[in-house]
Parts: structure tokens; C-alpha cells; sequence
């Protein structure tokens, strides 16, 4: 596979994705739920596991937020008020 066929298989992956998560949205809860139950799933164990992807993504930023915010403390001096 050359390098240009690569990456028109890489856009129609994408525009796929892009189709499926616009399916997904469009969806009402009840369609979704009969979804999710037609393959197998369990809609309350779909909403658990999607709240703790959330979570952990929300820690994650903070984490990373916070690295930065130590990183760009440390390159500054220290200034110190004399009184």
C-alpha cells in the first residue's frame, strides 16, 4: 500500500467514524438503549463505563494542567518581597 492509498483509506476510516458518532447522537435514549441491548449490552453498564471514561479523561487534563502550570513556575525566578 503506497503512502497516498494509505491515506485515503486512513480519510474514509475517519469519515466512517464520523458517520457512526452522528448516528449515535442523533439517536434518542430509548433507540439507543435498544441498540445497545439488540448487541449483547447493558445500557447501565454503557453509561457506567462512558462516566468513568469521562472521569478519568477530567483527571488526566487536570494532571497534565497542573504540570504545565508547576513547569512554567519552575523556569520563572523566585522574586521575593524584602520588607
Amino acid at each position: 500500500m503506497t503512502s497516498t492509498q494509505k491515506q485515503i483509506a486512513q480519510r474514509q476510516i475517519a469519515e466512517i467514524e464520523d458517520a457512526l458518532i452522528q448516528t449515535i447522537l442523533s439517536m434518542t435514549s430509548d433507540e439507543l438503549r435498544k441498540e445497545i441491548v439488540a448487541a449483547g449490552g447493558s445500557p447501565d453498564k454503557v453509561v457506567a463505563e462512558i462516566d468513568s471514561t469521562i472521569k478519568a479523561a477530567k483527571i488526566a487534563a487536570a494532571k497534565k494542567r497542573l504540570a504545565v502550570a508547576k513547569a512554567e513556575l519552575g523556569s520563572k525566578p523566585n522574586k521575593t518581597v524584602a520588607w
